[in-house]
């Protein structure tokens, strides 16, 4: 058995630098710890079961799934690295997130992120690349990772049902926030610079299944964790001895690169987005958010009716066209004094040319008040 290696039915103390310690042994031992440390999760440490904040490498002996991962050629554009690496990759990343640092449940998501690709490992979630039969897709390895991690879960970790909902769950998502780059980017950098309406659906359904991951999170901390994952696992495509002057390492780095500078633009617009949402659903189907200098602030799409033009009711409108050439007024521009006046009121005769006219309008006006 190699140093690495943590043996079953052992008391053990596995110790990552940056961890607090958590030793395997009897129940009580394990709840002394947890007591000490003062941590909130409800893991059910016994001689069976495996420490979640142990190594990739103490894991990968004790898992046969983990120790599918070491050289497993990913075969993809998006990948430099092997499974194995990749993963170690996405765990290092993870614990250098500011936002994760003194989360509660940070040991919980670092165990996610050291299952998020199982389902690559499965014939479900691993397919041949339709334009090259030399690589390969993972087109649902999501779906499949989830279910995998509740079986290694329950088989090598024993947690509570609560702690191992919340691991497969976030397991399930580590790439649900990417789908949403397009879609916000699209809408950003438009014209309008806004997203509202039926453009907010897909924020809807990423956001029911945030909601989905158990514990008394809030909503917001739920999605940012999703993103910190999606984060994590977007810039482990290589590592630190990648060979950043290598082509392919270099496309990955600057997509990779590009996609969290946008996700980052959308975490900033989370309570913009979150508010326009909820106010969908309470019956403001153009509820949306708008980036104004440089800050997304929420809009309700509620349209604001315009004033009439200062001083000019319809009813007089019509009189002045009625009695146009008795008034003296421009007949060759008939048409287009009457829409200026229609449409921008007495101020905007001035700006259209007809300045020498308005205190002929404004008599109009003062006969007719009600």
């Amino acid at each position: 058995m190699g140093s690495n290696d943590v043996p079953k039915g052992s008391e053990t103390t596995v110790v990552r630098e940056d961890e607090p310690t958590i030793t395997k042994g009897v129940v009580d031992n394990a709840d002394e710890k947890r007591e000490e440390t003062k941590t909130d999760l409800d893991t059910t440490l016994s001689r069976e079961y495996l420490p979640v904040n142990a190594s990739f490498e103490q894991l990968a002996a004790q898992i046969p799934e983990l120790a599918k991962m070491v050289g497993f050629n990913q075969r993809s554009d998006f990948h430099s690295l092997t499974l194995a690496d990749h993963t170690k990759r996405v765990v290092a990343n993870i614990e250098g997130d500011e936002f994760l640092k003194n989360n509660p449940r940070r040991e919980l998501i670092l165990l996610a992120g050291m299952l998020h690709d199982l389902g690559k490992l499965s014939e479900e979630g691993c397919q041949v690349h339709p334009k090259d039969p030399e690589k390969r897709q993972y087109v649902g390895h999501e779906d499949q990772s989830a279910i995998m991690a509740r079986e290694v879960i329950d088989k090598y970790f024993g947690l509570g049902a609560e702690d191992k909902e919340f691991v497969a769950t976030l397991t399930g998502l580590h790439a649900s926030a990417l789908n949403l780059i397009s879609s916000f980017e699209a809408s950003m950098k438009g014209k309008d610079k806004e997203m509202r309406g039926k453009k907010l659906k897909a924020f809807e359904k990423f956001v029911a299944k945030a909601d989905e991951i158990p514990g008394d999170l809030n909503l917001e901390d739920k999605m940012r964790i999703i993103f910190a994952l999606n984060r994590a696992d977007k810039m482990a495509g290589f590592n630190e001895e990648s060979d950043l002057s290598d082509p392919k390492v270099k496309t990955i780095k600057s997509k990779a690169e590009a996609q969290v500078a946008v996700l980052d633009e959308i975490e900033k617009a989370l309570p913009a987005l979150l508010t326009a949402i909820d106010a969908r659903a309470q019956g403001k189907p153009n509820a949306g958010v708008k980036l104004v200098e440089g800050n997304y602030i929420y809009d309700d799409g509620v349209q604001q009716k315009k004033a009439a033009p200062q001083g000019v009711s319809g009813k007089v409108i019509g009189i002045i066209a009625k009695q146009y050439k008795e008034l003296g007024l421009p007949e060759d521009q008939k048409g287009e004094f009457l829409k200026t006046l229609k449409e921008g009121g007495i101020p905007a005769l001035g700006k259209a040319g007809f300045g020498r006219y308005i205190r002929v309008v404004k008599g109009v006006v003062e006969n007719n008040r009600n």
